[in-house]
C-alpha cells in the first residue's frame, strides 16, 4: 500500500495501470488529480465504508451568521438544520454557521461530541469540506469515461502477486465479494 504524501508516492503507477484508493475522501480526490495530471489513463476504484464523496461548491458562500445559533442539544439542533435546509439550500445554511462551528462544537456535551463522530461525521466531512466546480466537473468527466468508479464497502482481503494486488470487496449491504485487480493500493483515508 502506499502513502499518497509520501515523495515519489506516485512515481510507480503507469500511465494504464489501474489503481484501488482506499478512501474516497479529498485525499483520493487528490491523488486522482495528480495522477490525472501526469497522463494517466488507467482505471481506479475508490472505496470507503459509505462511499460519500465531497459535495462540490455551488455558487457564491452566504455570508455568516452575525451571532451564533441558538445552542440546542445535538439532536435539535440537527433537526434545525435539516428544516432550514428544506427550506433554502443547504450549503447556504452550512456557510453561514460556518465562523461558529467552533462555538457550537465546544458547547457540546462529550457524549453529544461522541454520537456526532460517530453517526454523522461522514456527512458533515462531505458537505464542509467541498470541491470546487471546476474539479467536480474533471472527476465527473473521468467517471464518465468509465475509468472511475466511487463505491460503499469493504475490503476482506489484500493479496499481492507479481501483477500488482488483488482486492476482495464487499458492496455495503450486499452478501457477494466482488475481486478488483490494482497495479497499486493507495491509502487515502487521510
Amino acid at each position: 500500500a502506499v502513502n499518497p504524501w509520501a515523495p515519489g508516492a506516485l512515481d510507480a503507477i503507469g500511465p494504464q495501470d489501474d489503481v484501488f484508493l482506499l478512501g474516497t475522501g479529498l485525499t483520493a480526490i487528490d491523488v486522482l488529480l495528480a495522477l490525472d495530471e501526469r497522463g494517466w489513463r488507467g482505471r481506479a476504484l475508490a472505496l470507503s465504508r459509505r462511499g460519500l464523496t465531497p459535495r462540490p461548491h455551488e455558487g457564491p458562500r452566504a455570508p455568516g451568521l452575525e451571532a451564533p445559533p441558538e445552542v440546542r442539544p445535538l439532536s435539535r439542533a440537527l433537526g434545525d438544520f435539516r428544516r432550514q435546509a428544506r427550506a433554502r439550500p443547504w450549503r447556504a445554511v452550512m456557510d453561514e454557521r460556518r465562523p461558529w462551528h467552533p462555538t457550537l462544537w465546544a458547547s457540546l456535551s462529550e457524549a453529544e461530541k461522541g454520537r456526532f463522530l460517530r453517526h454523522l461525521r461522514p456527512w458533515w466531512d462531505v458537505a464542509r469540506h467541498r470541491l470546487d466546480p471546476a474539479i467536480a466537473e474533471r472527476l465527473a468527466e473521468i467517471e464518465a469515461e468509465g475509468r472511475l468508479s466511487f463505491a460503499a464497502g469493504r475490503v476482506r482481503a489484500l493479496a499481492a502477486d507479481r501483477d500488482g494486488v488483488r482486492v476482495e470487496w464487499r458492496p455495503r449491504g450486499g452478501a457477494e465479494t466482488r475481486t478488483w485487480r490494482a497495479r497499486t493500493v493507495v491509502v487515502c483515508t487521510g
